[in-house]
């Protein structure tokens, strides 16, 4: 199960302020910076989108 370790800061995008995560599973930290997008979490560069 995902655990929300910490609140990492945030970004604007087109559709508001978008919060940065950093999370962790059962004790290990991921590696990278999280987004909650539609209920599920998506790494940063992941969920770039298109220009």
């Amino acid at each position: 199960m995902k655990r929300l370790k910490e609140l990492a800061g945030s970004i604007s995008s087109w559709r508001g302020p978008v919060q940065l995560w950093r999370l962790e599973v059962r004790k290990v930290e991921l590696e990278g910076v999280w987004i909650c997008r539609c209920r599920e979490f998506v790494r940063l560069g992941d969920a770039a989108e298109e220009v």
